[in-house]
């Protein structure tokens, strides 16, 4: 196997384990069991467990990051949630998706790693982002009139508890992006009109 692969092997492994176990109680010695490999070769790649856990969070960062344009083109606000609300749909009916967001939520609530791992995480500026074209969204009758902060904040932990919900249950299916954008809209069909208004 070449250097790279075993380093994936490493990196899937570590993945599945920090989800399933939590990172607290993954020993190196599981990580090197799983990849099917000495302890000492996984050294060799990676110097501590929170290497390996920063090496996954920069590759979860980097998926994530792709929400951050959609908040900088200009673009109405029923369009900004609808299109946030298709890619992550699509993100968490991916094994490798699932897992990333499932650990970097995980992450955030670690008190055994670097403080910096853990702002790496921190995507309280997506919530506070949100809530700004929220705002805008209700100005132009487009969205509930309740508080935008907490509208946020609950559009995205509607989120987490998908995820959630894909990961203990096999059977679950991730619902489509109308029903994460029913949360903020006023319109009974507004996830149909921002389609149409798309084409």
């Amino acid at each position: 196997m070449k250097k790279e692969q075993k380093r994936r092997v490493i990196l899937d492994s570590s993945l599945e384990l920090f989800v399933r176990k939590g990172y607290a109680a993954t020993t190196t010695r599981d990580i090197a069991q799983k990849a099917d490999i000495a302890v000492g070769l996984l050294f060799y790649y990676f110097p501590t467990k929170e290497a390996v856990l920063e090496e996954l969070i920069n590759e979860a960062t980097k998926g994530t990051e792709q929400v951050i344009p959609l908040f900088t083109q200009g673009l109405p606000p029923d369009k900004i949630f609808y299109s946030i609300s298709s890619f992550i749909t699509e993100m968490l009916n991916q094994k490798q998706g699932l897992a990333f967001f499932l650990l970097m939520s995980q992450t955030m609530a670690l008190d055994c790693v670097s403080p910096h791992i853990r702002e790496k995480c921190n995507k309280s500026e997506y919530v506070k982002a949100s809530a700004e074209i929220i705002k805008a969204g209700q100005t132009q009758g487009l969205f509930k009139k309740n508080d935008a902060l907490s509208l946020a904040y609950t559009f995205w932990g509607a989120i987490q508890g998908v995820a959630e919900m894909k990961y203990l249950y096999h059977d679950y299916i991730v619902p489509d992006g109308e029903v994460l954008y029913s949360i903020l809209s006023r319109q009974p069909y507004g996830y149909e009109r921002v389609l149409r208004n798309s084409d």
